[in-house]
This record gives structure tokens, C-alpha cells and sequence, in this order.
């Protein structure tokens, strides 16, 4: 299996607290996908069709955002390689026996 070194994060977090704190702030900026994607859509097309498209565009990267973020905080509990603890835990009782 890999090391924790040799693993990659998602994100590019490489501890759980930053996994966590990417995760929170993905989830907490989430609302504002919806005006910044109306207003990049209306800039790039025009008015109307920023309204309409960039609207339901910006609650679809929002909700995406809200889900990811929360999952990305919720998993970054979990360390890369659970089977090590294990046997580290599984080592240490057998020590004491």
C-alpha cells in the first residue's frame, strides 16, 4: 500500500484540518455561486440569458459546491491508509497480552 507521503489529497490539502477547513469553505461560500455565475454569464452573453441560464448554471455549482464541500470535510476524517491503524492498534494489544 501507499504512504501517507506518496498519496495524493484531494485538494491538495495534506492534513486533515486543512481538508476540513477547504471543506467548510467550499460549503459556506456556496450561495454565492449564484450571483457570480449570473453576473460572469451576463457579461459574457448579455442580460437576459444571464438571468435565465446563468441562474439555473449558478444554482447548479452551488448546490455541486454545498454537497462537495460537505463530503470534502465529512471524509477528510478518515486517514488515507486505515488498514496501518489497524494494525498498529492490533499490534499494540497483542504486546500487552
Amino acid at each position: 500500500m501507499l504512504d501517507r507521503s506518496s498519496s495524493s489529497t484531494y485538494g491538495g490539502s495534506t492534513t486533515p484540518l486543512e481538508g476540513f477547513t477547504r471543506g467548510v469553505l467550499r460549503a459556506v461560500t456556496s450561495p454565492l455561486q449564484l450571483p457570480v455565475t449570473i453576473l460572469k454569464t451576463s457579461v459574457q452573453k448579455n442580460i437576459f440569458y444571464g438571468t435565465t441560464i446563468g441562474a439555473v448554471k449558478g444554482m447548479a455549482n452551488g448546490v455541486s459546491d454545498a454537497v462537495g464541500g460537505t463530503v470534502q470535510a465529512l471524509s477528510s476524517a478518515i486517514p488515507p491508509n486505515p488498514w496501518e491503524l489497524v494494525s498498529r492498534k492490533l499490534a499494540y494489544i497483542s504486546a500487552f497480552k
